[in-house]
């Protein structure tokens, strides 16, 4: 892993964006966003309130901050210099700035209650921030993430939150490193958002789209791996949800098992992968899908755009289950049924993609599927808002 570079000082543009992002709050949100720092920093010395004030909301003191949600008020001063306000266009591709949404986002949705904000709602309205300053900057922003919990570099704080250092690295080496449609960093991201502040959840939640975490297939482990149903675990989290008013995320990995065999002949080159992975919320209100698929497919944030992460109604979510069960207890070639599941499913049409005219190299020949899931349980409005994030010191 290269040396990550220190952030440069972005103060100016914290600033500009934490005066917008107040005045643009109504008195409930700054009143609820004061409770909780007050609560946070209760036991904690001036010095260090002043420095997480500064790390992660662009304020000198704790005392700014403070009166920002008290009284409303926007200190035009910085270092005891004048500055002019900035619109948040001038922020664009910052992920500090996105850190700092991202970072009253989470203040508020600890203390919202249950009757006025679920978990599976909060998940949604993260997920669907993280673009809030476009795909570009999301991926710098996730890099910070993704290397946090793969290297363990994060770090616990106030008993139930995770900091996360955000970097400054080349953005066309970050940019091109995440791209968004993944289907794999798409999983990623929702899992890591959803799972418990604890170092296991974290890393469970991230290591199976990871081969460096060993989270990854192979032929040999395919063997003797029993496939999990999302049948069962749809069932299973739909009674948490109307009985016990739970919420649960579930990441489901479709593995092409015949590709391996291809691996081994050393022919795997010749073909197109059918495997994908997406993943599911169930909570009382409902189901929600998130997906990504490839570079001739979606980026995760243009599945939100056109409207596919919606909540789904539990008739809506059990016919893809059932469709989802179809497609992978199918077998032998790839047929026309297989396609018109695979893109009812996954949106995309396989045979078009594939053909001869397409730009992509013929499907895998066989269709043998495994499918793997792995689930959050309880998931909570303080698992989704457990990250705080800040720049790192110079």
């Amino acid at each position: 892993m290269p040396t990550t570079p220190k952030m440069a000082d972005h103060s100016d543009d914290r600033l500009a964006f934490w005066d917008t992002a107040v005045q643009d709050s109504d008195p409930s949100e700054m009143e609820l966003a004061n409770e909780l720092l007050t609560r946070l920093f209760q036991n904690r010395s001036p010095q260090e309130r002043d420095d997480y004030s500064r790390r992660f909301f662009g304020r000198q003191t704790f005392a700014q901050l403070q009166q920002d949600l008290t009284a409303g008020s926007h200190p035009d001063t910085l270092s005891g210099q004048h500055q002019v306000g900035k619109p948040v266009g001038h922020c664009h591709g910052d992920p500090l700035s996105l850190a700092i949404m991202l970072n009253k986002i989470c203040l508020s949705g600890r203390q919202e209650s249950p009757e006025k904000r679920s978990p599976l709602d909060l998940l949604r309205v993260m997920v669907e921030s993280f673009f809030r300053l476009g795909p570009e900057t999301a991926s710098l922003l996730f890099s910070s993430l993704h290397y946090a919990v793969g290297t363990q570099s994060y770090k616990m704080v106030f008993s139930s939150m995770v900091r996360i250092d955000v970097f400054a690295s080349n953005p066309s080496f970050i940019i091109d490193n995440f791209p968004w449609n993944s289907c794999k960093m798409a999983a990623s991201l929702v899992l890591l958002l959803a799972a418990h502040a604890t170092p296991e959840s974290l890393r469970e939640a991230l290591k199976p789209q990871s081969q460096s975490m060993g989270g990854m297939p192979t032929r040999e482990s395919l063997k003797t791996s029993v496939p999990d149903s999302l049948s069962r675990e749809f069932r299973r989290a739909k009674r948490a949800a109307l009985e016990e008013g739970k919420t649960t995320v579930m990441g489901v990995k479709m593995i092409d098992k015949h590709i391996f065999d291809l691996v081994a002949q050393g022919t795997s080159e010749q073909y197109f992968s059918f495997a994908h992975t997406f993943t599911m919320g169930l909570g009382p209100e409902g189901v929600v899908i998130w997906q990504a698929f490839g570079k001739h497919g979606y980026r995760l944030d243009e599945y939100i755009r056109d409207g596919h992460a919606r909540v789904r109604s539990w008739d809506e979510a059990k016919q893809f289950v059932d469709d989802f069960e179809k497609l992978v207890n199918g077998k032998g070639f790839w047929s026309a049924k297989t396609n018109k599941l695979y893109k009812k499913l996954f949106l995309v049409d396989i045979n078009s993609l594939c053909s001869g005219k397409g730009p992509e190299r013929p499907v895998t020949p066989r269709f043998r599927a495994h499918v793997q899931v792995h689930c959050i349980n309880d998931v909570k409005c303080e698992d989704v808002s457990k990250f705080l994030w800040a720049s790192t010191s110079n």
